[in-house]
């Protein structure tokens, strides 16, 4: 527990390999002034960066022949309101909940996720890697 007395890591810095090769890196923390809230995915052919306080997302990319980024902006779409997001995902619930609808995240999809939470705490307790397979 850090300086926020938290009953949680205030700080995470998770690294995960994947099967396939491809890398993956994942930064938490409640330590942060001002708060940041951001998405990165970058691959071999650009960067998507997504920021969750305007919503605006940024994709940059270096063509083949090119020297100079190519930088394409995406802004929230006009009358954006970031609760919607937790309205649709309530709405969405309770029609799963009724038998209207599927699932967006399967049941097996919150075990593999809880599962690799408890393979980053168990790493970080122990200090040493998890080989987490199915």
């Amino acid at each position: 527990m850090g300086e926020l007395a938290l009953d949680v890591e205030d700080t995470a810095e998770i690294g995960i390999h994947y099967q396939s090769g491809v890398l993956g890196s994942v930064h938490l923390d409640y330590n942060q002034r001002p708060s940041a809230h951001t998405l990165e995915v970058i691959g071999t052919q650009g960067t998507l960066h997504w920021e969750n306080t305007s919503g605006m997302v940024r994709v940059e990319q270096l063509p083949t022949e090119a020297t100079d980024v190519l930088v394409t902006q995406y802004p929230a779409p006009p009358g954006f309101e970031r609760n919607d997001l937790f309205l649709a995902e309530m709405s969405h619930f309770l029609a799963v909940a009724r038998g209207e609808a599927q699932p967006v995240c399967t049941l097996e999809d919150g075990i593999q996720a809880l599962r690799l939470a408890l393979a980053a705490k168990r790493s970080a307790e122990q200090g040493e890697l998890v080989n987490l397979t199915r």
